[in-house]
C-alpha cells in the first residue's frame, strides 16, 4: 500500500495505474473518502464486496453528463431534469442499459448512482480514466465512515493499494441522493 497527497502530480497517473490493475484506491472526495473500483471490471468489485463486507449497489463517479447520457435508460424527455441535480454532493440514482458497469453494481432494478463530486482530485481522475470508478464510503459496513486519514490507513492500509491524502476531512452524512421513480426524481437522503 502506498499513500500519496491528493496534490502530488503524479496522484491521478497511479492512481489510474491500479484501477487498470484491477486494484483498489481510497481517495477524497467533497463529502467524505470513498472506496474506488473500475466498476466495470467483475474482479475488482469483488474485492471491494470483500472489503465492504457487503455487495453491491454502489454509486459511481463519472466525468461528466455527457459520458452518462449513452448508458441513460430513461424517456429523453426525462433526461434533462434528471441530470440537473448532479454535480457535487449530489448522487442521483437511474435506470441504465446494460453493459455499462459490472452487474454486481447495479441496484436490483437495473439502478446506478451517479456522482460528479465537486472535488479536484475526482475531477481529474475521472476524466483522466475516462470509465465509472465506484464511489462509496470508507467503512466496514454496519460502521460509520471514516474521515480521519490515520484512522483509515490503520483500518484499510493493509487491504487497499493506494490512499490518496488529503488530511482528515470533516464528518459528513454523505451526499444527498435522489432516486427517479419512473415519473420524477424523489429525494431519497437529505
Amino acid at each position: 500500500m502506498n499513500t500519496i497527497p491528493y496534490t502530488d502530480s503524479s496522484a491521478v497517473r497511479q492512481a489510474t495505474a491500479i484501477l487498470e490493475q484491477g486494484g483498489v484506491i481510497i481517495y477524497p472526495t467533497d463529502t467524505l473518502y470513498g472506496l474506488g473500483v473500475d466498476a466495470t471490471r467483475p474482479d475488482a468489485v469483488r474485492r471491494l464486496e470483500q472489503l465492504k463486507g457487503r455487495g453491491g449497489p454502489w454509486s459511481v463517479l463519472i466525468a461528466d453528463k455527457e459520458s452518462l447520457r449513452p448508458w441513460i435508460s430513461l424517456p429523453a424527455e426525462a433526461i434533462p431534469t434528471t441530470l440537473a441535480p448532479l454535480g457535487g454532493k449530489t448522487t442521483v440514482i437511474i435506470p441504465v442499459k446494460s453493459g455499462w458497469v459490472d452487474t454486481a453494481v447495479l441496484g436490483p432494478d437495473q439502478s446506478l448512482g451517479v456522482r460528479i463530486p465537486d472535488h479536484s482530485f475526482c475531477r481529474q481522475l475521472s476524466v483522466h480514466y475516462g470509465r465509472p470508478i465506484t464511489s462509496t464510503s470508507v467503512n466496514r459496513t454496519q460502521h460509520p465512515p471514516l474521515h480521519r486519514i490515520h484512522d483509515i490507513i490503520a483500518e484499510f492500509g493493509g487491504e487497499v493499494d493506494l490512499i490518496i491524502d488529503a488530511g482528515d476531512l470533516p464528518p459528513s452524512a454523505g451526499s444527498t441522493i435522489y432516486r427517479w421513480d419512473g415519473q420524477a426524481l424523489v429525494r431519497i437522503r437529505p
